[in-house]
This record gives structure tokens, C-alpha cells and sequence, in this order.
């Protein structure tokens, strides 16, 4: 193959069909992926205003296909690129504010659109930017060159021997320097990169890896943490041959654990150093020295040079005597940027001062020993301890901020309470990773300012003893009691608390069930908690508070509105099922319901593809269910094959019925499951996951409007009354209630009533009042008033019922036959219906449950074994700015 001189983006081509990128389900080649950064380049060329030619751009680098080609699109264009993280595009962030960037990417599918106008001046090389702040997203950035990147991806596959063949997966997100560098090296040789968002906890990622035959792992110190856990084998990974670490200290307990397993499982473990500034790498620990150097830093990567400068300006070549670490290499950046004018400029030096303080080996190995400034590296993650502070004082908090590696002390003039768990959750840290010490006031100088030396050594003091336990949690709200309601509620034999119940997939009835825990544990359930990390719902709002006190059950308390929509909609259909009122419309808002759920819970497995995952959530539950009743009713009455089928809502619709039964309500059981099949399988399509990801609500909008069309023209005849008993009509309000789940503008939601007036007036107008009521009422409640606030014991009631809603709907068919015998009336029928099928709901939930938890768990490995991806917004694993 012919060696090409200039950065590795400018000659993609160069590996033709060779396979670049994979992720969701899509395969690029080198080829390909050449022409689809262009094309996004060109395309995003038509977004700038007249007047820019060389645009700056600011990019959500996210994992994925799409965001990848945008990158490479600005680096053969180019134009210098700002690498965010998820969200930091914003017109409010500080970065957007401070550098006006003329191109805005955000989003999975990373559309461009313009921003400042105004055109801006850089120096000839810069080609990216990257933040220096591992915490509050400060406006300082790195500015590194093309030269610089080429020249770190060349010196790291130097010394780690990567090849064509080799095979990586993102372990990391790629806007950190450290996963920057992943994508770099492997591309720059012709190796492929498997893209998922999915965390090493998800079996979703090993499946991948495996299927991908993966090579090398890139991690930072606390996924070394997760990998033991996981229990990394030559079995697991049979191909892998390299594991790099970086993105702060490893701890060399843990290094030499990985050390001897890669001697015995025949891969090579690289302990790396480095920092943004050095775009990323500085020096490498060989493996052959893992084992018994795993506190050192190692040597210098090729074509670098490390040495120690004592506080004279001379270098220090004595072992043992500490000074600041230098570093000199064409990978060391071209300054910093404060602002937009700094973009120009480029410093000539190739030095770097490190800020970290570090000594000789007598084998001539660099070990890093303390670090000059007020920073730390926590849980792979650089934090300012004055940022730190000065958030925490903003807040109202009388306090002073000092730690090391080790962990955080927070001196506070106040008392401690949570505040050092409060602060561990703000910063994604382990618990016992910050201390909380009252300190009336703090030491101070002649000169009148903070003692911070005298600090330093306190809190090393501190932190050099075991942290006090915390005494044992009074009510139910400790993190452990969550997870546990959790895994048996979702039926997980892990459960990670930093993803949030969003990232778990859960469907709307595991929703209902660990709302009403949060309402019985903490007493109140804020507001969007499905999207918190479950760490952060485990505190408790007051620790000196009873949660379940009378006070709590008394106040008013908000909950969706859906649930109470679901519950009315349930004893709406047993009404119908009981007397002679005309009552049709509750599988209406029921199949609204279920659009509704759809888009709030499973949309991101949707648009991964993961559409096994999104049946077992909406499926398992129900179906476990209604078998297992439907087995129970075959001992009395005769059950035809077409319930057990599922398709006795066909021949209702399109030709002979089964024979007249009382099974006949479970007509939604079985059209129900045949759409949430149709729409899943619609998902399978990699064309219609890209539609959907690019804009959710338009794609259900125009779905919603597409159908009512075909619905009303369609010549169905006579059929048109039992429309919703086809998946045709079910998918119709399904994509209602999806798109009601995202109408969150005022335009959206006028468009939603419009869309649910028009399947009104155009499809449903012979079905009566009363369905086209259980059409608009729920859809108007669902985008208008999306939350509904109760008095606590009604609210609670609401939830009670909507957790039991599923096994109402089922269990009120043998109720009815029950009764029937015994009640005279149809008000008593109703009543005693109501009455037992909900007794026998909570009966029935609890057997049913211990049954799915022998089944869910086969399900569940049979899942991960056959799709290899997760949401795209689970969290990430946060990293540092000095990978």
C-alpha cells in the first residue's frame, strides 16, 4: 500500500473498500466514509453566511456514524472544529458565547446550521479546539494543529503497534482528547472502529465486541473498575491484544491485577500519560513493566522528550528528586484561546510545562509524585478545585476547597449535612471520594488572604484516614433499595446507578411502579426524574424528614397525566363490558397511551435498532399475562386457536369471527400486539431510524396524517367502525400519542389537536361522541397539561391502579363471567367487576411477577447476545480534559 505523506483525513481513499466505521447496523468503508464527510461538507457549506469561507465550527462529537463523517468533514475542509459534548452547542454555553462559531452541529445525525455571521480570522494549521475544563464546560480551549494530531496518532502507533487489522470499539466519548485519539490512530492505519454509545456495563457492548472481533480496548481507571466486574477473559474477547489506559492514575494494586491476567491471556497492557495540551499522549509504560512498574509513568512516546526542571530552571537528573515534568514534541499545542481573537495566533514553543510534579526512577522511568496547581484527577475526570469552590460558594455555601488524587475536602463554616454526597453525585464521584469537615473559619495568612498550604495539609490528614461510615439509611430511599425495587420490577440482574431509568428501557407500567416508590420513599418525585441517574433519585429531598409521615400523604402531589387518563380508560372499558350506556372510546385513549409510552420510553432503543429490546419491554409483561389467564380460562370455557394466535381481531374485522365467547375484549390484547410487531419491525430499517432520530415529531406527524389519509380513502366499507381493530387504526393514534410526547412548543402541540381533530373528523366521525371524546380529551390533556397536580392520597390511588392497569384490562374478563351469576344489576355487575378484577390485579401481579423473573432473565441474555447497541442517551463514562 503506498505511503502517503499529510494527515491520515486527507487521504481516506487510500483504503479504499477497506471497513472504516461500524454502528448501527451500517457498514462504511474508507472509500465511502471519504465521500460522505465531503458530501456533509458541501451540504453544510450552503448553511454559512455569505461572507465565510473558512467557517469556524463548533460540533456535539457524540458516537455516532453521522457525527464521525462531520468531523472528518471539517478536517478535509478545513476548518477549524470545537469538539462538544452532548448539549454544550447552546446559545447560552459559554463556549457558543465566547467564540461566536459561524456553524452550529448538533444532534446524533449532526445537521448543521449556521451561527455568527461575521467571519473570523485562524492561523493556517488549526484544525481542533478542545476545552480545558473536565467540569463546568469553561470557555478555555487548546487550540492543537493538524500537525500536531498527525504527529501524536503517528508516534501512538509507533509504540502500540497498531495495524490494519486491528479492531476497536468506543469505549470513550469521542470530544475527549483521549477517545480523539482512538478514532485518529485506528484511522490513520486503515483499522476499523466499531461505534456504540453502550457502557461497559451493558451486555449490549460485549455482544458488539464480539461480533466485531475486537482487537483493543481504550479505558480510563475507573472502567477498570466495571471490567472486573464484568470478568474480561480470552473467552470473552478471543482476538484481543491490546488494553491502553489513560485519563489519570491507575491505581498500581489494580495495574498489576491486569498486568498478570494480560501475561496469562496472552494481550499487553499500555499504562499511558498525557494531557489535551499534548493532543493527548506524552509518555507510555512498556508492558513489559506493568507488573513491576505500575506507579511510574514510563518514558517518553517517539519523537518526545520528558525532563524534570527544578525551581532554579536547571533540570534535575538525580532518581528521587522531585521537580516539574517537561515535555517537548510536535504534538504539544499552539496555545490557548480565551477568546475568539486568540484563534489567529499560534506560539512557536514546542515545550509544555505540565504543572505536574514528578521524580526519576533509578531505571530511568518518570513517576509522577504531586501536581503544582489546584487541580485533581478524580474518577478520570480533571477537576478545578477553585471552579469547584467557587460553584459551591455561589450556592450560599461558607466554604474553602483543597484534596489531591485521593479525593475532595470541603471545610465549610456551616453545618456538614449532605453536602459532601450532594457534591460526589454534582461531579459524578465516588461517595467516599469527598469528606465534609466543619471549620469555623479558615487559616489565613500575614497578608490577610487563605492559608491554602495550611488547607492542603489538613485535608491530606483527612484523607489519609478511612472515611467514617455513614449511618445506616432510616427509610427505604438508600440507593441499594431503589436499584433492588428496580432490578425486580424491570427483572435486571445489574443495574448501573449512574444511567437513569430512561437509559434501562423501562416500559410505561415499570414507569408507574417506580414513581409511586418515589412518591412513598421521598415523599415528592421531581420533575423529569426518569432522566436523572438513579444515584441522584436515591437522595432523599430532607434527611431529617420521615418520608412517609401523614404530612406526606396529605400534600398535593403532580403526576402525569397519562396515568390518569390509563386508569379512567380501564374501568371506562369495563363500564362498556357491564351495562348498556354507550361507553366506546377507552381502547381509543388506551392505544394513544400506548404512541404515548412508545415515544417517552423506548425511542432511543428504537432508533439504535434495538427492537428485540422494545418487544420484551411492551410485550413480556402483557403477554406473560394474558397466557397464562387465557391457560387458566381453557379449564372452564373453550378457547379457540385464535386467541391463543393472537389474530382473533383479524377474522372480526375481515371474515368468520371465532365462535361468540366471552374472550371477546381480548380482541386489544391481540391488535395491540400486532402493532407494537408492525412498528418495531418498521425499525429494522436503518433509512427509517435515521428519519426518525433526525426529528421524532415530524416523523410522527407525518405519519399520524399519512394514515389518516389512507384510512379515508381506503375502501374499507363497512369495516370502517372496526378500524381500530386493525393495526392499521391502532398505528394511526398510536402515532398520536407518540407525537404527543414531543410536542413540547406551542406550535406542536396546536399541531397535535390538529392532527387528532382531523382523525376525528375524517376517520372516526361514524364511531359516535363518545370515541371521538376518548380521541381529543386524552390528547388535549396529554400536550396541554402533561403533568396534573392531586391531593397525595388520590394521586397515589391513581398510580396504584395504573401499576395494576394491565392486569385490570385482563383479569376483568373472568370477573365479568364470575359475577354475572351472581350480581342482578348492571350498576352491581360493574361495581363487583371493578371490585374484583382489581383485587385480583394485585394478586395476580405479584404471582406473575415471580414467574417473569425466571423468564425475564432468558430473555434478557438472549437479547444481548443478538443486538449490540443502547439509547443514545444513556450517560457517558466522563473523562478528563488530560486524558
Amino acid at each position: 500500500m503506498e505511503t502517503h505523506v499529510g494527515p491520515f483525513w486527507s487521504a481516506l481513499e487510500r483504503y479504499g473498500d477497506m471497513p472504516a466505521l461500524t454502528g448501527e447496523g451500517v457498514t462504511l468503508s474508507y472509500a465511502a466514509l471519504a465521500h460522505a464527510a465531503d458530501d456533509w461538507a458541501a451540504r453544510a457549506r450552503t448553511c454559512l453566511p455569505r461572507a465565510v469561507t473558512r467557517p469556524l465550527v463548533a460540533l456535539e462529537l457524540g458516537r455516532s456514524l453521522p457525527a464521525i463523517t462531520a468531523y472528518l468533514g471539517c478536517l478535509r475542509a478545513g476548518w477549524p472544529v470545537i469538539l462538544l459534548a452532548e448539549g454544550e452547542a447552546r446559545p447560552d454555553h459559554a463556549i457558543r458565547a465566547t467564540y461566536a462559531p459561524n456553524l452550529i452541529v448538533t444532534g446524533p445525525m449532526a445537521h448543521p446550521a449556521a451561527g455568527d455571521p461575521g467571519p473570523a480570522a485562524f492561523c493556517d494549521d488549526l484544525a481542533v479546539l478542545l476545552s480545558t475544563s473536565g467540569t463546568t464546560g469553561a470557555s478555555k480551549l487548546v487550540k492543537l494543529s493538524g500537525a500536531n494530531l498527525q504527529a501524536n496518532a503517528a508516534s501512538i502507533i509507533e509504540y502500540l503497534g497498531i495495524r490494519p487489522d486491528d479492531r476497536t470499539i468506543t469505549t470513550l466519548p469521542l470530544h475527549y482528547s483521549y477517545g480523539m485519539s482512538v478514532l485518529h490512530t485506528h484511522l490513520s492505519v486503515g483499522a476499523r472502529l466499531a461505534v456504540t454509545e453502550a457502557p461497559l456495563t451493558d451486555p449490549s457492548f460485549w455482544a458488539l465486541a464480539r461480533a466485531q472481533s475486537i482487537t483493543s480496548l481504550a479505558l480510563v481507571p475507573t472502567q477498570f473498575d466495571l471490567l472486573e466486574k464484568v470478568g474480561l477473559d480470552t473467552a470473552t474477547l478471543p482476538h484481543l491484544r491490546t488494553i491502553t489506559q489513560a485519563g489519570g492514575r491507575l491505581d498500581p494494586a489494580t495495574a498489576q491485577r491486569f498486568a498478570r491476567r494480560a501475561q496469562a491471556e496472552g494481550w499487553q497492557l499500555f499504562l499511558m500519560y498525557g494531557q489535551t495540551e499534548a493532543a493527548p499522549r506524552m509518555a507510555y509504560l512498556p508492558p513489559a513493566l506493568a507488573l513491576s512498574h505500575s506507579d511510574t509513568i514510563g518514558k517518553p512516546i517517539p519523537g518526545g522528550r520528558l525532563w524534570i526542571m527544578g525551581e532554579d530552571g536547571q533540570e534535575i537528573t538525580t532518581p528521587g528528586q522531585p521537580g516539574e515534568l517537561l515535555y517537548q514534541g510536535p504534538n504539544v499545542m499552539i496555545g490557548y484561546a480565551l477568546a475568539r481573537a486568540d484563534l489567529a495566533t499560534a506560539r512557536k514553543t514546542d515545550i509544555l510545562h505540565t504543572g505536574d510534579v514528578a521524580q526519576r526512577t533509578p531505571e530511568g522511568l518518570f513517576q509522577i509524585v504531586g501536581r503544582r496547581s489546584r487541580f485533581v484527577k478524580l474518577n478520570g475526570l480533571r477537576i478545578g478545585l477553585d471552579e469547584v469552590e467557587a460553584t459551591l460558594r455561589r450556592e450560599g455555601h461558607r466554604l474553602r476547597v483543597a484534596g489531591d488524587d485521593r479525593g475532595l475536602v470541603l471545610f465549610t463554616e456551616t453545618d456538614t449535612g449532605t453536602l459532601a454526597r450532594d457534591t460526589a453525585a454534582r461531579y459524578g464521584l465516588l461517595r467516599d471520594m469527598v469528606r465534609a469537615q466543619h471549620l469555623p473559619a479558615p487559616p489565613l495568612l500575614p497578608s490577610g488572604k487563605v492559608d491554602y498550604a495550611e488547607l492542603h495539609r489538613r485535608a491530606d490528614r483527612i484523607l489519609s484516614t478511612d472515611p467514617e461510615p455513614e449511618p445506616a439509611p432510616t427509610s427505604p430511599t438508600a440507593a441499594g433499595d431503589l436499584i433492588a425495587t428496580l432490578q425486580g420490577i424491570l427483572a435486571l440482574p445489574d443495574i448501573d446507578p449512574a444511567r437513569s431509568f430512561r437509559d434501562l428501557g423501562g416500559g410505561s407500567l415499570a414507569y408507574l411502579e417506580v414513581e409511586l416508590h418515589l412518591m412513598k420513599t421521598r415523599g415528592t418525585v421531581p420533575e423529569g426524574w426518569d432522566r436523572l441517574p438513579l444515584r441522584d433519585l436515591a437522595r432523599p429531598p430532607a434527611a431529617d424528614r420521615p418520608a412517609d409521615r401523614l404530612a406526606d400523604r396529605l400534600r398535593w402531589q403532580t403526576i402525569g397525566s397519562d396515568v390518569v387518563i390509563r386508569v379512567i380508560a380501564i374501568f371506562w372499558v369495563i363500564l362498556l363490558h357491564t351495562t348498556d350506556l354507550v361507553t366506546g372510546g377507552g381502547v381509543f385513549a388506551l392505544t394513544i397511551l400506548m404512541g404515548y409510552s412508545l415515544a417517552r420510553h423506548q425511542v432511543h432503543a428504537l432508533t439504535e435498532g434495538r427492537v428485540l429490546r422494545t418487544l420484551d419491554a411492551m410485550l413480556r409483561p402483557l403477554l406473560l399475562a394474558y397466557f397464562t389467564i387465557l391457560a387458566l380460562l381453557a379449564l372452564r370455557v373453550e378457547v379457540d386457536w385464535q386467541w391463543i394466535a393472537l389474530v382473533a381481531n383479524l377474522p372480526a374485522a375481515f371474515g368468520p369471527a371465532p365462535p361468540a365467547s366471552l374472550l371477546e375484549p381480548y380482541w386489544f390484547v391481540a391488535a395491540y400486539a400486532q402493532s407494537i410487531l408492525l412498528i418495531c419491525l418498521a425499525f429494522t430499517l436503518s433509512p427509517v431510524r435515521r428519519w426518525v432520530a433526525a426529528s421524532a415529531f415530524r416523523a410522527g406527524s407525518l405519519v399520524t396524517a399519512a394514515l389518516t389519509a389512507v384510512i379515508a380513502v381506503a375502501p374499507f366499507g363497512d369495516l370502517d367502525a372496526a378500524m381500530i381493530r386493525l393495526p392499521l387504526g391502532m398505528i394511526q393514534l398510536a402515532a398520536l400519542g407518540w407525537c404527543a410526547a414531543f410536542a413540547d412548543t406551542r406550535a406542536r402541540k396546536l399541531i397535535v389537536i390538529a392532527l387528532a381533530t382531523a382523525s376525528c373528523l375524517v376517520d372516526w366521525h361514524e364511531s359516535g361522541l363518545s370515541v371521538q371524546e376518548a380521541i381529543l380529551i386524552p390528547t388535549i390533556l396529554l400536550v396541554v397539561i402533561p403533568r396534573l397536580r392531586l391531593p397525595g392520597l388520590l394521586a397515589r390511588a391513581f398510580l396504584e391502579l395504573g401499576k395494576l392497569s394491565l392486569y385490570i384490562y385482563l383479569l376483568h374478563v373472568p370477573a365479568i363471567y364470575i359475577d354475572y351469576h351472581f350480581v342482578q344489576t348492571t350498576t352491581g355487575l360493574f361495581l363487583s367487576t371493578a371490585v374484583v378484577s382489581t383485587v385480583g390485579a394485585i394478586i395476580a401481579r405479584s404471582l406473575l411477577r415471580r414467574l417473569d423473573r425466571r423468564v425475564a432473565p432468558v430473555l434478557q441474555r438472549w437479547l444481548s447476545g443478538t443486538q449490540g447497541a443502547r439509547p443514545s442517551h444513556a450517560p457517558e463514562e466522563r473523562l478528563p480534559d488530560d486524558a
